[in-house]
């Protein structure tokens, strides 16, 4: 697909330390693409970070979440398909440019994360019991239930945005969502760096947060 038709949505919160260089190649490397920027209420310097590329800048007034951030992305955007981007430079260039390509005839296209990506150790137990359950929920194999890095056909998205979370389940939401309504959708490898600065995701207080949203779905599809 050209990459002309594609919208690229960058959640940020307090990303002071990597935002300014991440919009400035992305929007290097797609001049073509509209790159959409949501600042979810900073309260470090992300703010004068972006104000130097030239990217659309959304701003919200205090910290409304991950989910909130790319509700008010994909509602701003205006071409035929949207990817979400992580703002925290964990996805290469090079994986975001493959999914724009491979999205073609798909409702949905995920970056899948391959066993060369970082991932924190104390993590690993709490991903892998929300990805079993995640697959009993929708009956089949997921090869990346929340992988910041997607790129939907708009039409499809805004079709169930209403029913998305506005914190860090969004990612998952979306997944089942597409999976469960059978929808056209696709994995692409990719290779995720470690992130820069600290991450704002608690499994202990999202984990189970997360778990009950999912059941919830699946009861509603």
């Amino acid at each position: 697909m050209k990459e002309s038709n594609t919208s690229i949505i960058i959640p940020v919160y307090n990303e002071e330390e990597i935002i300014g260089s991440l919009v400035r190649s992305i929007n290097s490397a797609f001049p073509d693409s509209e790159v959409i920027v949501i600042n979810d209420g900073s309260t470090d310097d992300t703010a004068r970070e972006l104000s130097k590329s030239d990217a659309i800048i959304l701003n919200h007034e205090f910290n409304r979440g991950y989910g909130a951030s790319l509700k008010t992305g994909a509602r701003a955007a205006t071409r035929d398909y949207v990817l979400f981007c992580d703002g925290d430079g964990q996805h290469s260039v090079e994986d975001v440019r493959k999914l724009i390509k491979e999205c073609d005839g798909y409702d949905l296209v995920i970056g899948a994360r391959n066993s060369d990506s970082y991932q924190p150790f104390l993590r690993r137990p709490g991903k892998f019991i929300m990805d079993k359950y995640a697959e009993f929920l929708a009956g089949t194999k997921i090869l990346d239930l929340n992988s910041g890095l997607r790129i939907f056909k708009r039409d499809t998205l805004m079709r169930y945005l209403h029913i998305m979370p506005d914190g860090f389940s969004f990612s998952t939401t979306s997944t089942l969502t597409i999976i469960k309504c059978n929808l056209k959708y696709k994995y692409i490898p990719i290779t995720v760096q470690k992130r820069i600065g600290k991450s704002s995701v608690r499994q202990l207080k999202h984990g189970p947060h997360t778990l009950l949203l999912m059941l919830r779905l699946a009861v509603l599809f």
